[in-house]
């Protein structure tokens, strides 16, 4: 993983910040089905669902970048990053298209795979380094909520894991949970 410049507590925000952005995506689909379930964007609903998809699709690579400060070297923070990036892309095409296009359903599956994938091998690679088991397991789960449990509201839990991580990183909170052996 190449070196971030960015701040642990920035990175941190802008992941709480692509959590809430899920929140927000879980209640429009709940509270608002007719208009977000269809791959037709006919509502206002359904625009602002994908945008806030969108939106934090994007912002949470951020802690996707913020996790993978404990696991240098590993290659799935990027092929995690690289999957909810492109998922973005397509999704904000169908949001202004008002449809999805017809690459969607090539490029969706692919991005999809990067991303639950990806932080498979990121959450492996976190219980190595030492993170917790709920940080580390959570971290694909994410991946569950926001996109195949998402119609059933399952959409919050990954805005609060995101929430969880990105606020713990603003207020200096440890990823790493085992103690170093003492020096002799």
């Amino acid at each position: 993983m190449p070196t971030l410049p960015a701040s642990p507590r920035l990175l941190g925000a802008v992941a709480a910040a692509g959590g809430l952005a899920w929140t927000v995506v879980a209640g429009l689909q709940i509270v608002r089905a007719d208009g977000v379930r269809d791959d037709v964007v006919a509502t206002t609903a359904a625009h602002v669902a994908l945008s806030a998809m969108a939106f934090a699709l994007v912002t949470t690579v951020a802690g996707l970048f913020l996790l993978a400060r404990s696991i240098p070297g590993s290659r799935a923070p990027l092929v995690a990053g690289a999957g909810q990036l492109l998922l973005a892309v397509a999704t904000t095409s169908s949001n202004i298209r008002g449809e999805d296009a017809s690459w969607f359903v090539v490029v969706a599956p692919v991005a999809n795979a990067l991303w639950l994938f990806g932080s498979i091998a990121m959450a492996r690679a976190l219980r190595k380094a030492g993170a917790s088991r709920p940080l580390a397991v959570g971290l694909p789960l994410v991946w569950a909520g926001a996109i195949p449990l998402s119609l059933l509201g399952f959409g919050v839990f990954s805005g609060a894991y995101w929430i969880t991580v990105g606020l713990g990183a603003v207020i200096a909170l440890p990823i790493r949970t085992t103690v170093a052996p003492a020096a002799s």
